[in-house]
């Protein structure tokens, strides 16, 4: 899963403070990060190798969990 929280918190802090800029700066679509965001989907392998590019210095556990829904 995940931590969203986490997430927005990091991203804020860099000056990407609204859903649609967080998926630029992750290269990814707006819709997929709205389908994770509201439970809809899991984060895909896709979506995982997109966070850790774009946070390298960010730990794998600060940001995401093995949590099941």
């Amino acid at each position: 899963m995940l931590r969203l929280d986490e997430l927005d918190r990091i991203t804020t802090a860099l000056g990407y403070d609204t859903d649609a800029a967080r998926a630029a700066f992750l290269g990814i679509s707006p819709a997929a990060l709205s389908k994770i965001r509201n439970g809809h989907h899991l984060p895909s392998a896709d979506l995982i190798a997109a966070v850790r590019t774009a946070l390298p210095r960010v730990p794998y556990e600060a940001l995401f969990t093995t949590e099941e829904r």
